[in-house]
């Protein structure tokens, strides 16, 4: 699972836990993680802590949760469980899908249709153009998009039944990355309740929560899509606090073929 990202955090990630400098006893101190291929990106988590065993606790079941719900709601997986569902007509799914898919539903309602988790099969086609470098038709990806706009989804709440028509292909990531964001603050926060503070930033989608290292709130730079680079200056920062934020456009995960860029 891997989403484009406009933002990130204003602070460096490790490979290993890195504590600031001793605070008096009790005081929370701050802690950074970083691990790669996380989702097809990276994760980076900042706790507050008054200690480090906290904070390993903290990580520890963020990044579980992490896995646990991937191999749910991926996309890019042919063992997840949201594979299983797009080879099947009819299937009983988990609290988790089943939730996702709610809101997908909901969400492609009220934008009527500005947001569709039913893009599999399109998105599938601009995969394959940018591996063999031949775009699309048009008519088909029409044929395609017609076909799985209108097609009647079933979901019965008793049971997680989930009923889907030949020709949709559910695509949750643009729902499914948050989802999981917010899954893992809560988990960490279950694992361990003596946490000051949290930020998980999964690829640019960032929740955070309770005490920032700065009184007014988290910090979250907006990148400049003018300028891209790793080391460029944000256009804007936001401080945030109990808040998440994400965004996506044009940029790094742009789509090629035949030497054009096509927005993802």
């Amino acid at each position: 699972m891997s989403m484009p990202s406009r933002f990130h955090p204003l602070w460096m990630g490790g490979l290993a836990a890195l504590a600031a400098a001793a605070p008096v006893a009790g005081e929370a101190r701050s802690w950074r993680f970083h691990a790669d291929h996380v989702l097809g990106t990276s994760l980076d988590l900042h706790v507050r802590a008054a200690d480090e065993a906290m904070a390993l606790i903290a990580a520890g079941a963020a990044k579980a949760e992490i896995a646990r719900l991937d191999a749910v709601l991926s996309g890019w997986r042919d063992d997840s469980e949201l594979a299983a569902l797009n080879a099947a007509p009819t299937m009983r799914v988990s609290e988790d899908l089943f939730r996702v898919l709610e809101a997908s539903e909901r969400w492609r309602e009220r934008t009527g249709g500005a947001f569709d988790g039913r893009m599999g099969e399109v998105m599938r086609w601009w995969r394959h153009a940018a591996g063999t470098e031949q775009r699309p038709i048009e008519d088909d990806l029409l044929r395609l998009a017609v076909i799985q706009a209108g097609g009647p989804i079933q979901l019965e709440p008793e049971g997680r039944i989930v009923s889907r028509p030949a020709g949709v292909v559910f695509a949750l990531d643009g729902l499914a990355k948050g989802y999981i964001v917010d899954a893992a603050l809560a988990a960490a926060r279950r694992a361990s309740p003596g946490l000051a503070g949290l930020m998980i930033d999964i690829g640019g989608d960032i929740s955070c929560w309770g005490q920032a290292p700065d009184a007014g709130g988290w910090r979250v730079g907006i990148s400049d899509p003018a300028h891209l680079e790793d080391n460029a200056a944000p256009l804007a920062v936001l401080q945030l606090s109990g808040k998440a934020v994400a965004t996506s456009g044009r940029g790094p995960r742009d789509i090629r073929v035949g030497g054009r860029s096509f927005s993802h």
